[in-house]
C-alpha cells in the first residue's frame, strides 16, 4: 500500500470542501425551513440552548455524511478524483467507530490536525495516527465499496 501525497490530498480536501459546502446549505435550509415553519423563529432569536443544538446538528450532519462515504466506498467523492482511499492501517475498510472518530476529530480540531502531513515520515494526519486508518493511493480500477485492500 502506497501513501498518497500530501498533494493529492489537499487537493481531495478542496474538491471535498465545495461538495460539502452544498451539503451543509441544503441542512440549512432544511433546519431554516422547520424553524420558520414550526417554531415561527430564525436563528437570531434563538436562545443560547437553542444555538447550541443548532451547531450539534451541522456537527451531526457533517460527521455523519463523511462517515458514510468512508464506510460505504473507503472514499469521499474528491478522494475518488484523486484515486485515493481510506482503510485501516490493516488495509481492510474502516469501521464505524473509526470512521465517526476520525470526522469527530476533524470537525473539533477544525481540519488542524492536516498539518501534520508536512512532518510525518509515514505521511499520516493527526486523523491517521488517532484513529488506526491510512490514506492511500488506489488504482483507476478500483470499486468503491470493494471489501478487497
Amino acid at each position: 500500500m502506497i501513501p498518497a501525497t500530501i498533494s493529492r490530498r489537499l487537493a481531495a480536501i478542496a474538491y471535498d470542501s465545495l461538495l460539502f459546502t452544498a451539503i451543509m446549505i441544503v441542512a440549512s435550509m432544511i433546519l431554516t425551513a422547520v424553524l420558520n415553519g414550526v417554531f415561527d423563529q430564525d436563528f437570531r432569536s434563538l436562545s443560547a440552548i437553542g444555538k447550541i443544538f443548532f451547531y450539534l446538528y451541522y456537527g451531526l450532519v457533517f460527521t455523519g455524511t463523511q462517515s458514510w462515504f468512508w464506510v460505504k466506498g473507503n472514499q469521499t467523492l474528491g478522494m475518488r478524483a484523486w484515486n485515493i482511499r481510506l482503510v485501516s492501517v490493516s488495509g481492510k475498510p474502516i469501521s464505524w467507530t473509526q470512521a465517526f472518530t476520525r470526522s469527530l476529530l476533524i470537525c473539533f480540531s477544525l481540519g488542524l490536525g492536516i498539518i501534520t502531513l508536512f512532518f510525518d515520515p509515514k505521511n499520516q494526519s493527526l486523523y491517521d495516527r488517532l484513529t488506526k486508518t491510512q490514506t492511500i493511493m488506489t488504482d483507476k480500477d478500483f470499486v468503491p465499496g470493494n471489501q478487497d485492500p
